[in-house]
């Protein structure tokens, strides 16, 4: 009788793991979707570079209240499917010098235009274009492709701007930043590198990509959301899927984008620029 009760416990241990081990592979692998159209392809595990940006970090602050102050943007709407989409462009070049391009993806329940009004002066400086998405609910979804939004927001913008096709880039913060990493390891599209601000993208949800863009992740040693040793394994696992990795580690800043923002964009634009090709 003990042998059986024993053997009784070893079996229910054994489904309660397997049991245990279903629940975690449904919640957590990555789904099946459109952007992952092709096989992995081999590929080497690219440069992974980590770095303090002490030089990154706000001034101290007090609250959160905030409310984007944007001027000269048009926004437009297009169908996706049953619904309408928005996105806003904001063009800060001059005459016919074709516009280096950055997609921009806010943070979750915020909208376009606080990633514009983090990026205008930067734009102003070097002549960008600022293409920024809305999301299709209050944040975003990693089981919709936004490559065709980009495409209709880049074709609206080239029937009155000169874009530069080879010069377009990624930047998301939040939930922005985690759906930007998502959309540059998932691919294939037109962006040269991506950068993301305080927003990890989990290893689960990453595939070897053989043509991977760089990638840049800005976080705060005081985030509250992201943890830095979760952000660290995401730069490190994004290298060995083949992109070229940098993880910023910005001391005692917080989660919060939208005081050293403008910062962060401008040094954002830098790197961007150093990836382009002459």
């Amino acid at each position: 009788m003990q042998r059986l009760a024993s053997l009784v416990l070893v079996l229910g241990i054994a489904l309660m793991g397997y049991a245990a081990w279903l629940y975690v592979g449904e919640t957590h692998a990555a789904p099946d979707i459109a952007l992952a159209t092709s096989a992995p392809t081999p590929h080497p595990t690219a440069a992974y570079i980590t770095r303090d940006r002490a030089d990154l970090r706000p001034a101290p602050f007090d609250g959160t209240d905030y409310t984007p102050t944007v001027r000269n943007v048009t926004t437009h709407r297009i169908r996706d499917g049953l619904t309408m989409r928005r996105f806003s462009l904001y063009d800060g070049g001059q005459g016919t010098d074709p516009r280096p391009v950055v997609v921009l993806f806010h943070g979750a329940s915020r909208d376009e235009l606080s990633m514009i009004d983090m990026w205008d002066d930067v734009a102003d400086a070097n002549g960008l274009l600022l293409v920024s998405l809305k999301s299709p609910g209050a944040t975003w979804d990693t089981e919709a492709d936004e490559r065709p939004l980009i495409a209709a927001a880049l074709a609206q913008a080239e029937t009155s701007i000169p874009v530069d096709r080879d010069r377009i880039f990624l930047f998301g913060h939040s939930a922005g930043a985690i759906y930007t990493q998502f959309l540059a390891n998932r691919g294939p599209g037109p962006w040269r590198a991506a950068a993301a601000h305080a927003g990890t993208l989990h290893p689960a949800w990453m595939r070897p990509n053989a043509d991977a863009p760089p990638i840049r992740h800005y976080i705060g040693s005081s985030d509250g959301i992201f943890p830095t040793h979760d952000a660290r394994v995401s730069a490190e696992t994004l290298a060995e899927m083949g992109h070229r990795s940098e993880f910023m580690v910005i001391p005692q800043h917080s989660h919060w984008f939208y005081i050293g923002g403008p910062a962060i964009a401008r040094d954002a634009w830098a790197w961007f620029d150093a990836m382009a090709p002459d």
